[in-house]
């Protein structure tokens, strides 16, 4: 007979018990805990690598990439010569379009051609 200690309350009971005689938990062999010891573990890490570990990055990464979104839209000039001809051709059809009160429907019509 050997003893082991309780999973729940940690006393020390013997193996052969059927469950803790101080708070009632079913006892586990040593070769059973070993097991959810290991299981635990297991677990732990991949949480780790699920949620814990691998959010910082994926927040990193996030933040990246809208920095990059903003720089690349807030460059945008609407008569640069470097744009594609139809791209100033449409904002001046949108503003035209504006100024009268009309919609800016038939620029999108214009560009598609």
């Amino acid at each position: 007979m050997a003893l082991i200690k309780c999973t729940e309350c940690g006393k020390e009971i013997s193996d052969k018990a059927a469950s803790c005689p101080h708070c009632g938990s079913p006892t586990v062999s040593s070769e059973q805990a070993k097991k959810l010891k290991e299981e635990e573990i297991r677990k732990t890490q991949e949480g780790c690598l699920l949620w814990g570990c691998g959010l910082p990055a994926v927040l990193i990464i996030g933040v990246l990439l809208a920095v990059l979104l903003i720089s690349l839209f807030d460059s945008y000039e609407p008569n640069n010569p470097n744009l594609s001809p139809g791209v100033n051709e449409f904002d001046r059809c949108v503003k035209r379009q504006k100024a009268k009160g009309l919609s800016t429907d038939s620029c999108w019509n214009n560009l598609r051609e």
